[in-house]
């Protein structure tokens, strides 16, 4: 067993790794070194003095998570990572493919033939450089390639233009993209993988077993391709996080969401002319947990979507302030809250006194407030926190 802790400060692998065929446990991998990102490829000729991906060829016994850093490139490293012999190594469970430095014209054949086995339950990919992602991924081949998948995460990877639709995975339980710039829309008609076919007709089910998703920083982002085409959405999601996707025009409905999280997230005209607000097109009995970055958001939101909310987070975003007279349009269908949060809020202005309805605030916070005009005296205040019967805790962090 081979475990390494602190894999940020190393700069590369020894060579001749592959001898230890009995190693069983090997968390961490690294092909290349940083010095190969000055000179982009080592000479053919030149002997390597550092691990390779081939390294990885006989360690057949490898077991459990496994997570591989090419930290730069050398002479073959394509042909060398189907030398590696991934997809033989069985008893691996989870996979993260990670690149650092300078991309190589060689980063689509390297992650080609990185390909793991049928059976692996986690895949991350990041900071990978090459436009396409590989033929093992596209839609038609992922019942059959990673048909056992349960967690599949991308990020940091700035070329690519495409994600493939994952929701004909039947047991993919979580979802996480990340930082993906060049993607515009998802699903199976945006799929583009190397080497594809004409896209599938769209499943029935969209995502069957998936129960969290997280879209994070893809800033070009429109939505989905199957929607108006698949019967069914997100039937057992119950945690939904979509940040900095300041394009988005449609998110399918998750009727089963418990905890919300959406910030800088296009305009709230725009989600609610298209039906769906804040991805709440019809009553969702089961949100529990809501956090918005614009008290807008509240507003355009159905009653009927708020009445068993419990829980709600206001974090704008940079430079915004929070009207509180718009606050309390949103807070009017709010009537199970018990925990309300300003986070990093620079501004909350014209505040005339909480509704009736935060009766049920048990919790209450504000952090980083500049100012904060309710906190006057008057009768007009006495009043509004009065209000306030089932209040247990009351905080005020930094506070000027």
């Amino acid at each position: 067993h081979l475990l390494l802790p602190k894999i940020n400060i190393m700069s590369h692998f020894p060579p001749g790794l592959g001898n230890l065929t009995n190693l069983q446990t090997l968390d961490t991998f690294i092909a290349g070194t940083e010095e190969d990102r000055k000179i982009h490829c080592i000479a053919a000729n030149k002997s390597l003095k550092h691990g390779r991906l081939g390294d990885l060829k006989r360690l057949n016994n490898l077991q459990g998570e496994h997570s591989i850093y090419i930290k730069g490139s050398y002479k073959n490293m394509g042909l060398d990572a189907l030398e590696a012999s991934l997809k033989v190594k069985t008893n691996l469970r989870s996979l993260s493919l990670n690149w650092e430095g300078n991309h190589n014209y060689e980063d689509e054949l390297v992650l080609e033939n990185l390909q793991p086995h049928a059976k692996i339950l986690k895949l991350e990919i990041t900071g990978y450089g090459g436009e396409k992602l590989p033929t093992w991924m596209a839609t038609k081949q992922l019942t059959s390639s990673l048909v056992h998948l349960e967690v599949v995460g991308i990020s940091k990877c700035a070329n690519i233009k495409h994600v493939p639709s994952f929701s004909q995975l039947p047991n993919l339980k979580g979802l996480s993209l990340w930082d993906l710039p060049g993607v515009d829309y998802l699903g199976s008609d945006a799929d583009e993988c190397a080497g594809s076919e004409a896209p599938l007709s769209p499943p029935r089910m969209f995502f069957p077993s998936l129960t969290e998703i997280s879209i994070d920083r893809l800033p070009n982002l429109k939505g989905w391709r199957e929607v108006g085409l698949v019967d069914v959405f997100f039937p057992c999601v119950s945690k939904v996080t979509i940040t900095g996707c300041e394009e988005l025009e449609f998110f399918p409905s998750c009727p089963n969401v418990e905890d919300l999280e959406i910030r800088g997230v296009g305009n709230v005209k725009l989600l609610k002319e298209h039906g769906i607000s804040l991805s709440l097109s019809s009553p969702v009995p089961k949100l529990k947990s809501l956090e918005v970055d614009s008290v807008g958001y509240l507003a355009s939101l159905p009653r009927e979507c708020l009445l068993e909310v419990s829980r709600l987070s206001i974090k704008p975003m940079a430079r915004q302030l929070v009207d509180v007279r718009e606050l309390e349009k949103g807070l009017e269908g709010m009537t199970s809250l018990k925990c309300l949060q300003f986070q990093d809020c620079k501004g909350l202005i014209s505040f005339s006194g909480f509704p009736v309805q935060l009766s049920t605030l048990e919790t209450f916070e504000i952090s980083c407030s500049s100012d904060i005009p309710f906190l006057s005296d008057g009768d007009e205040s006495e009043e509004a926190w009065q209000l306030l019967k089932s209040l247990r805790s009351l905080r005020f962090i930094d506070i000027d």
